[in-house]
């Protein structure tokens, strides 16, 4: 209610510091109106009990729009705002992925295209339990395109967060609550795992990456794993604690191939994007 109150005080003050007697005229009715629009900035009220009639300022279409307008753009610094936070939560030090979008890229590759494809019908990818496997050798651009897929949809209102598990590991190291830690990384709506493989393929860091893996399939959220391993590799783990690990990815992951001169076998990559968006299951 107060809020409300406030809000009429205000267009109040707005539209007297507008309607001044050098931009209004007295019309026939008795009412002041507006020179541009030519509607009454007042009008008459009538007391409830006494029947008395007294006047009350008015907004006309131009305070209207002038109101709507600074409505606006308050709220599209707000959202920028918001998106900027979202971003600096989703990215940390990393500041250059920032600049990572599908606009800034030179990209023509249907990769490209394809990515683009799941960014814009996030919300369906967010149904599934599905995630993507971004495969293929160093410098072929898999981290920049998944960062444009969280910069977009953190445009559209959701969370991201990328994630270098060699760092994730030594901050997990130094929680006291490690099993807390790793549940808020369940809370973002898209969560990026770059460059699985390169990490020590130690008992203890296996554990964690199986975790965070498997945390995300229990409650199907959508992730994606960026990788320079080959899917061969993926089907042949060197143990049996990476077995563990690229089962669950061999199983609920769709490879999505990136070359060198993005010359990619459409036709697959084409269909298992279509299973993606259509909460399918990979074969």
């Amino acid at each position: 209610m107060e809020k409300a109150i406030n809000k009429l005080i205000e267009n109040q003050i707005e539209n007297e510091k507008v309607h001044n007697h050098e931009n209004t005229y007295l019309g026939e009715d008795g009412l002041k109106y507006c020179i541009t629009c030519n509607e009454p900035v007042q009008s008459i009220r009538k007391k409830f009990f006494s029947g008395h009639t007294f006047l009350v300022a008015r907004n006309c279409l131009c305070t209207r729009n002038r109101i709507a307008e600074k409505e606006r753009i308050m709220k599209a610094k707000k959202e920028e705002q918001e998106f900027k936070n979202r971003q600096k939560d989703c990215f940390g030090k990393f500041t250059s992925l920032y600049n990572c979008t599908f606009e800034s890229s030179a990209d023509e590759s249907e990769t490209f295209d394809y990515a683009k494809r799941l960014a814009k019908n996030f919300d369906k990818y967010n149904d599934t339990s599905a995630g993507i496997l971004f495969w293929g050798k160093f410098r072929t651009g898999k981290t920049y395109m998944a960062c444009a897929v969280a910069n977009y949809i953190m445009g559209q209102g959701y969370t991201a967060k990328i994630i270098k598990l060699s760092d994730t590991i030594k901050d997990v190291f130094k929680e006291i609550d490690k099993n807390s830690f790793l549940d808020r990384l369940q809370e973002y709506d898209l969560l990026i795992i770059d460059d699985l493989g390169i990490e020590k393929k130690t008992e203890y860091n296996l554990e964690i990456i199986y975790k965070i893996i498997d945390d995300r399939l229990t409650h199907q959220k959508p992730m994606i794993i960026t990788t320079n391993l080959t899917l061969d590799e993926i089907k042949h783990p060197e143990s049996r604690e990476l077995a563990r690990i690229y089962c669950r990815i061999e199983e609920n992951y769709v490879p999505i191939l990136f070359k060198e001169n993005s010359n990619l076998d459409k036709g697959y990559n084409k269909r298992l994007i279509a299973e993606i968006l259509q909460g399918g299951q990979h074969e």
